[in-house]
């Protein structure tokens, strides 16, 4: 019986030791987790990064959410023009409201564009876009300017799309310099019917536009929300980039 006790008590000193090691191991075998939102993993950068989120409601508002994330001693700022010319005194509209914020940024709006600075940190802008969603023969599309136009590098800026419609398609997503068709590195539509598009190296002075097609039918349609309007004034230089929309809208 002694020995039986003896086996017994070893078994559990046995059982206790594995369970200290594997406890004080489990640690060192978990590699550190890039950030995740709910759009998934993205790989960790070492530069700036910035990845936004947005919905087109069926009023015709897209509301957008960032998240900028900007290492120590940097900073970001970036222009979104408010106004374009689609024609010699024509001008198409956007307005930015109910902008949010949470951490080390700020968002300043006025008549002809808004102005988003981050400097180091991680931050977090809500707003609600409009003027985004035009009407087309056979669908409506919905016009986003998803970075504006950056004053220093991003290392990447991704984005997601969604839509009361599962019918979205792509139709143009441009990265680089104003006006140029350089394509974005990536840009498709997920499992869930919405849209993703990333690019990455994105330099001062160059944008990301994205164009994507919503079929909902002629019962259930998204607002027209776009705003057009004589032009009364000169446009600023940086507001050309857009002229490129004239034959979407």
């Amino acid at each position: 019986m002694v020995i039986g006790a003896l086996k017994s008590v070893g078994s559990a000193l046995l059982l206790v030791a594995l369970f200290l090691v594997a406890a004080t191991a489990a640690p060192a075998m978990s590699a550190p987790k890039s950030p995740v939102h709910d759009h998934g993993e993205l790989a960790p950068v070492s530069g700036i990064a910035v990845h936004a989120d947005a919905e087109v409601l069926s009023s015709g508002v897209l509301t957008v959410r960032e998240i900028l994330t900007v290492p120590e001693g940097q900073q970001v700022t970036r222009t979104i023009p408010l106004r374009t010319q689609v024609a010699a005194d024509i001008e198409r509209r956007f307005d930015i409201t109910n902008v949010t914020t949470d951490g080390p940024v700020t968002v300043d709006v006025d008549r002809d564009l808004a102005t988003i600075v981050a400097t180091a940190g991680e931050s977090t802008v809500y707003y609600s876009f409009h003027g985004a969603v035009s009407d087309a023969t056979a669908e409506q599309l919905v016009l986003w300017p998803i970075s504006g136009t950056t004053e220093g590098p991003i290392e990447r800026f991704s984005a997601t799309i969604v839509a009361p419609s599962p019918r979205q398609a792509i139709v143009n997503c441009y990265a680089g310099n104003a006006g140029s068709t350089q394509r974005c590195t990536l840009a498709g539509v997920e499992h869930s019917g919405g849209i993703r598009a990333q690019h990455t190296d994105l330099n001062a002075g160059q944008r990301i536009e994205l164009v994507t097609t919503c079929r909902l039918g002629p019962s259930r349609r998204i607002r027209n929300s776009a705003t057009f309007s004589h032009s009364i004034a000169p446009l600023r230089s940086h507001n050309q980039c857009w002229s490129g929309w004239e034959s979407w809208g």
